[in-house]
């Protein structure tokens, strides 16, 4: 290199001019075998072999949950891969169905969601090169449930219905409670997980009970019910009336008692009766006159019989007589 200095006299300068000259030829020298270096280092790293996929494989690995959307229970996977100089390649296979093929880079996160519907499990197999195969099964998740309950009891006379229903789902949900007959039907009630909805109506003794409870956004019938109120009134009660019995007293009929009527003896006088030729005459005794006050007490009707009878009696006498005479002339 040309230098710019003047040649001088003064050898202070000469010396400092000296120094500087040195110095740039000893940096010119350093520069060039770095370089040399440089070149040789390259060389050697251009000839020497690379580290591969093979030699630090992926680190694949696998986990699922399910959880809950508006649209019902969403099974949700995560691949990682933890490690490694190349991507770990997942096979996802959910209830007998194949799904796109996942692939996560070396030190990366995947997510992916499948969504069940409102009712749907889920059986989930996922395999990789590095990992054993992952094998799980999931039941629905319980977005949407619920709970419910009806009864119809008397209060104060009226019959009152109590209806109860709970929210036991993951998610809000909208209950429309309806009762034919309730001019405050249909109602609507949200209730958040957990809370439980209780409505009372007063109805009538003997009336028809047609009741739903219906969560529509899943088209669920929570609580039906159809019958008929008891009767809750009191019944009129009549009061019973005793008649008293009528007893009728015993009528005593004295007994008549008919004294013993003494009839006497009846004397026949004796009859003197005239002979006469060829005949046997002989006396018969003739009965003394009988009055009726002689044989009865003056009583009415005994008087009458004690007349009959003696009037009988004489008759009797009579004809005894004139058979006898007859006798006697025969």
């Amino acid at each position: 290199m040309r230098s710019n200095l003047q040649p001088t006299s003064n050898p202070v300068i000469a010396n400092a001019s000296r120094r500087v000259a040195g110095r740039r030829l000893i940096g010119r020298r350093i520069a060039g075998v770095s370089a040399g270096l440089i070149a040789v280092m390259a060389g050697f790293l251009a000839g020497a072999p690379h580290a591969s996929a093979t030699e630090f494989p992926p680190n694949p690995a696998v986990t699922a949950a399910t959880s809950c959307t508006t649209d019902g229970g969403v099974l949700s996977v995560t691949f990682t891969n933890a490690g490694g100089l190349g991507p770990a390649n997942f096979t996802v296979v959910i209830n007998g169905s194949t799904k796109w093929p996942v692939t996560v880079q070396p030190n990366d996160v995947d997510i992916e969601h499948y969504p069940l519907g409102l009712n749907g499990g889920a059986n989930v197999h996922v395999s990789a090169s590095g990992m054993s195969d992952y094998t799980n099964s999931f039941a629905a998740p319980p977005c949407y449930s619920s709970t419910g309950s009806s009864s119809v009891a008397c209060v104060n006379d009226v019959p009152v219905l109590t209806v109860s229903f709970t929210n036991t789902g993951l998610l809000s949900d909208q209950f429309v409670f309806e009762l034919q007959g309730d001019p405050a039907s249909p109602a609507t009630y949200t209730l958040a997980p957990g809370q439980t909805q209780t409505v009372t109506r007063a109805l009538t003794d003997g009336a028809s009970i047609a009741l739903n409870v219906e969560a529509p956004g899943h088209m669920a019938t929570v609580v039906g019910s159809y019958g008929v109120a008891p009767k809750c009134a009191p019944a009129t009660t009549i009061p019973d009336t005793t008649v008293p019995d009528t007893t009728i007293p015993a009528t005593t009929i004295p007994a008549t008692t008919i004294p013993a009527t003494s009839v006497p003896d009846a004397t026949t006088p004796t009859t003197q009766v005239a002979s006469q030729p060829g005949l046997t005459t002989s006396t018969a005794p003739m009965a003394p006159p009988t009055t009726a006050s002689a044989l009865l007490p003056s009583t009415g009707s005994s008087d009458r019989l004690a007349i009959v009878a003696l009037t009988a009696s004489a008759l009797g006498i009579a004809l005894r007589v004139v058979a006898r005479r007859a006798v006697r002339r025969g």
